[in-house]
């Protein structure tokens, strides 16, 4: 009988300790992001960095409006919150990259002629989005994933 009392036992932590991972209902995690968010726009302590240029055609060649770059990080930790890229052409785009622990967590865009899009990710992994096809998805993850980097890179 003490033979089965412990194998059961034995049983039992082997499933708790191998079962998936779970995570928050997308609810949820739409709800803790968006508080998230809010507190982020307003903390005023952030650091801001700020630049700007000329956006060019693919040749390099003409200009065809500029950009804004803004970054926010914690003045003494150094980690990154938020990226604002603003790109103004024949239309405006305003992106924003929303990060948590080194992590892309939210992704807003904003623009003068389409509905607002919103990305809510988890651990990498896209978890809810509103009015963004798959292909337009990869391009905001890749832009994240490369302002992320040129800002660890920096002095």
């Amino acid at each position: 009988m003490r033979v089965k009392e412990i194998s059961l036992s034995i049983f039992i932590v082997t499933m708790c300790a191998c079962a998936p991972k779970t995570y928050p209902s997308t609810d949820v995690i739409i709800k803790e992001t968006k508080g998230y968010v809010e507190k982020t726009n307003a903390n005023r302590n952030l650091e801001e960095s700020f630049d700007e240029g000329a956006l060019t055609d693919v040749s390099g060649n003409e200009d065809i409006g500029y950009f804004k770059y803004y970054t926010y990080h914690d003045r003494e930790s150094n980690e990154l919150i938020r990226i604002k890229n603003i790109e103004t052409t024949d239309n405006t785009v305003a992106e924003n990259f929303y990060f948590k622990a080194s992590k892309l967590v939210f992704i807003n865009v904003k623009t003068d002629r389409e509905p607002v899009k919103e990305m809510y990710i988890i651990n990498g992994k896209v978890v809810n989005k509103t009015t963004v096809n798959s292909k337009y998805m990869e391009v905001l993850l890749n832009k994240a994933k490369l302002f992320q980097s040129e800002f660890n890179k920096r002095d």
